[in-house]
Formats: C-alpha cells, structure tokens, sequence
C-alpha cells in the first residue's frame, strides 16, 4: 500500500492512504509533537493515545477515556538507556521483559521466562518469518500472551495503522530501508567525502549492520547535536566557575572590600 507523508503548518505528521475512486482521501494516522520532536499525541484506527516522556525516552502511554479522562495504559522502565521491560495490564500486573542484542530488542518474556515475542529481521528491519507470513509483524507470537510494546526495529515503535517506524525525529519504513523524510539538519549531513551521505533519506549510511541511529538523526546530524550539547554544558560549567572564583579573585585584589564598603554606606545614607 502506498502511503504518502503529508504535514500540516504546524509540522503534525498525517499519514494517509491511496485516493480512493470518488476521490476522498483515507486518513490512517495523525500525530502531534512537542519542540523536541517528541511525539505527544498519535489517533490511529479512531483510538488516541498520549506520551510521557523523561529523559529522552517514552516513559508512559495513556489513552483518552470520554470526554476529558485519559486511562493509564503501559509504562516502560529503563536500564542504561537500553528498554528493560513493560508494565501494563490491570493494576500494572503483566510485566514484560526486553531482551535486546546490539541492534535492539530480540526477544520479550514474561515474568516465568516464557518467550512471548521473538524478533528475527533482515537488514534493514523486515521481519524474518518463523510461524507467521513474511513480513508479519513479529517472527514469532506466543499464541495466548500478548506484548504490548511496539517496539520493533532499532527499538523504533511500528504503527500498526501505518506499518512505519517512529524514530523520534523522522518516521521509517522497512520495507524499503529508509527513512520517509530527509536528514533533520539538511545539507549540512553532507559529507563529500563519503558519498553515502548524499542520500539524506538512508538509514546508517546504508551500513545497518554495524550502525545504529535510535533517534533518526543520522551519524553525523547525531554528532554535531551531541557536540552542540557538549559545547552547551561546557559553557554553562565555565559561567558556573566564573561567578564563583570572581568574588574570591576580586577580594583578594583588595576591591571587593572597598565595593562592599561603597555599597553599605550608600544604604546607610538612604
């Protein structure tokens, strides 16, 4: 199915379907993102959900419940940055572990160990078969236990409206082993040196077997963003000890005192 990638003038993704013969279109999924990127708000097959995010990670999952209610749904606990396991179900008791290799999760079982999700993929994140058709939507399901993590590929989170893959900063599609909108940063990703980087749509410079991009920034969009925020820390720090060590150097120079005498004595003459 061919599903073309529309935004509205806030930037809102809306995925839609082909035209159908009276000419109206199939809306299959519309989501809503915070200034980061984060997607806050997704309504797909007429249920909408909202995200909780901390630490650059979603963190819960509510689903509007009437009016004005929202219902808790799932929770996802982390280790080390990697999805350890999900809460959810009545009360949060049915909890399901992640068990990731270097690309992402591979297997998900429950509390007793049993295997209730397993994920084998080609290259590019299309799901390898084991009991389901090729390309389904995992390589093994326990016939009676559910996962309800969507997690799939990199660990992005697959669409079952959509069949794309949420990468924070730009959606995924497997099937075709790329992303469906350009390097957030543009030309700038660009290094002529290297001309994988001319095609600002690949995945990992079309290497997913030795690289990762969890957030869809692409390797050299992730560095510049991870030197911007290194260059931001640094400067805060050098700001932080500036304005310690300047009372202690000034003192020590003898005109802190004579400003603190300045100062006490213009009070004292109010």
């Amino acid at each position: 199915m061919n599903t073309p990638i529309g935004e509205d003038a806030a930037g809102n993704l809306a995925v839609s379907a082909d035209f159908t013969s009276d000419g109206s279109e199939n809306v299959l999924a519309t989501h809503e993102y915070g200034a980061g990127d984060q997607r806050l708000k997704s309504v797909e097959g007429g249920v909408t959900r909202y995200f909780a995010w901390a630490g650059g990670k979603t963190i819960a999952e509510y689903e509007a419940w009437g009016t004005n209610a929202l219902v808790w749904k799932k929770s996802y606990v982390y280790l080390g940055g990697r999805l350890l396991a999900t809460t959810s179900g009545a009360d949060g008791t049915e909890t399901r572990f992640h068990h990731p290799d270097r690309l992402g999760t591979r297997l998900v079982t429950d509390a007793g160990g049993t295997v209730v999700t397993e994920q084998l993929s080609m290259p590019f994140g299309t799901m390898l078969p084991f009991t389901q058709t090729y390309g389904g939507e995992n390589s093994y399901q326990h016939p009676t236990l559910s996962n309800p993590s969507k997690k799939r590929f990199t660990s992005y989170d697959r669409s079952d409206a959509t069949g794309l893959d949420y990468a924070v900063n730009r959606h995924y599609r497997s099937a075709q082993g790329r992303f469906t909108q350009v390097d957030p940063i543009g030309m700038n990703a660009v290094n002529l040196g290297n001309p994988q980087t001319l095609n600002l749509y690949a995945y990992c410079e079309n290497d997913p077997i030795n690289h990762l991009d969890p957030d869809g920034l692409g390797l050299f969009s992730f560095f510049k963003k991870l030197f911007r925020i290194i260059a931001a820390v640094v400067a805060v720090a050098v700001a932080i000890v500036t304005i310690v060590a300047l009372p202690a150097a000034i003192a020590a120079s003898g005109v802190w005192s004579a400003v603190s005498a300045a100062v006490i004595s213009a009070a004292n003459a109010v």
